[in-house]
């Protein structure tokens, strides 16, 4: 019916604030995405990407660093050691080669 295909095209997935700093983490939202499907609404981009422990196990020490890394950029920026930035785009390129290498 009209009405049920207009509760499908609501869309109830997280947009971003436009003030929030961007890491590379961000950057691999969309890859995110195809693996774990739209991040809902209010769910923090860090707790809704450890749903691909549940595929993969052993991302599970990679992702807590990502995570920490992420947070750390994100929301203390000024005290995050000088390497933070590198550090999260190396993790975060390895996990993008891992996600699509195991598609």
């Amino acid at each position: 019916s009209r009405q049920r295909n207009e509760v499908k095209k609501q869309n109830h997935s997280y947009n971003r604030p436009k003030d929030i700093a961007i890491t590379s983490l961000n950057k691999l939202e969309p890859l995110l995405t195809k693996k774990l499907g739209s991040r809902p609404s209010g769910v923090p981009l860090c707790r809704w990407m450890l749903g691909l422990t549940h595929p993969h196990p052993v991302l599970d020490e990679k992702l807590q660093r990502i995570n920490e890394l992420h947070s750390r950029l994100r929301f203390d920026p000024q005290r995050a050691p000088t390497n933070t930035q590198d550090d999260l785009a190396n993790l975060t390129n390895e996990l993008r080669r891992f996600l699509k290498k195991n598609r």
